[in-house]
């Protein structure tokens, strides 16, 4: 290994500002569909200090893939009974959230998420994109865990860093899962009915809750995560008008090595809003770029306001639950 790659935190560095950039530019390049969720997901496994076994991931994408095309055919069946459309996306997220807190497994929870609303929502307006969704959510899940395997063997992990387990044994399963249910649901209702928020909005807003509204710590959490979300939706604003000044796929590139090599170092200051900033920047920038979104044009100034509402939406939900349903167990009573 070169000299100057002998530093665990410049390999880590590296990984994570240029393997997500690689499957982003190459998917925009290549033309796969969607190459923006292959980033974002990217980004989950190489964020972790140490790489995802291969058992691990193969489980995954093989629950991926029956979580995307059972909700594409679900959806499919229901479509003109929007009652039980919305009817069995509440199920999903139930069952969803169930999982979070007795599993705490956060990428199969991901997964369903993006099964118990993206399909369904897509399904409302276009069955076409509905379908390839389902295909490339799971397409995409394949290539992140290949890309982060190669990072990992190119840029290895330090094997003295173990992965942070932090116990946090004072609350009660039902409890939490409530609060989840609670505080995401309405939201829910809210943009299925009026269809006034984006499918890819309220998908992205659930995956946020999964992080921040599960832990008892939730009340800074949201803050911190309102602070990230739009530093990195401001940054793809940015982005996004520099390329459009001269759309050719290298000036794309060169900004969004920028702005990941820029996010990257705030990652090794310590800043614990970076993570977030990279999420909702490849989202944002994903969803006005990408291939599948034809109608980029004014619309990166809809998603990131979507995207902040939804946010002052969770923060004052999780305010009102903090006071009516706190996390923690009820402490008994010394007599």
């Amino acid at each position: 290994m070169p000299m100057f790659l002998s530093d665990s935190m410049l390999r880590y560095g590296l990984r994570v500002a240029l393997t997500p950039w690689l499957v982003f530019v190459l998917g925009l390049g290549i033309g796969w569909k969607l190459s923006f969720v292959g980033a974002v997901l990217t980004s989950l496994f190489i964020l972790s200090p140490k790489q995802v076994p291969a058992q691990y991931a193969i489980k995954l994408i093989i629950v991926a893939y029956v979580y995307m095309i059972g909700a594409w055919y679900l959806s499919a069946a229901t479509r003109f009974y929007p009652g039980a459309t919305l009817m069995l996306v509440f199920v999903g997220v139930l069952l969803s959230y169930k999982l979070l807190v007795v599993k705490k497994d956060i990428l199969t929870v991901v997964m369903a998420l993006l099964g118990a609303l993206l399909i369904p929502l897509q399904m409302k307006s276009n069955p076409t994109i509905a379908w390839d969704l389902a295909i490339w959510l799971p397409h995409n899940l394949l290539i992140a865990w290949l890309a982060s395997s190669l990072a990992f063997y190119l840029l290895p992990a330090d094997d003295s860093v173990n992965s942070p387990q932090k116990s946090d044994e004072n609350y009660c399963e039902n409890r939490r899962w409530l609060r989840l249910s609670i505080a995401f649901l309405p939201f829910v209702a809210f943009s299925f009915i009026t269809s006034s928020v984006s499918a890819f909005t309220l998908t992205y807003l659930a995956v946020q809750v999964t992080q921040f509204a599960a832990t008892s710590n939730n009340f800074d959490m949201i803050k911190g995560a309102m602070i990230g979300n739009i530093a990195g939706g401001l940054m793809a604003v940015f982005a996004y008008e520099v390329i459009v000044i001269a759309p050719f796929l290298p000036l794309l590139a060169l900004v969004l090595l920028l702005g990941y090599a820029l996010l990257a170092q705030q990652l090794l200051k310590g800043n614990v809003l970076a993570p977030t900033a990279m999420t909702a920047f490849t989202v944002v920038c994903g969803v006005s770029l990408g291939p599948i979104m034809d109608d980029a044009e004014g619309k990166i100034f809809v998603r990131l306001t979507q995207i902040a509402f939804a946010m002052a939406y969770i923060f004052a939900a999780m305010l009102i639950i903090n006071k009516m349903l706190p996390d923690k167990k009820p402490q008994p009573q010394s007599e």
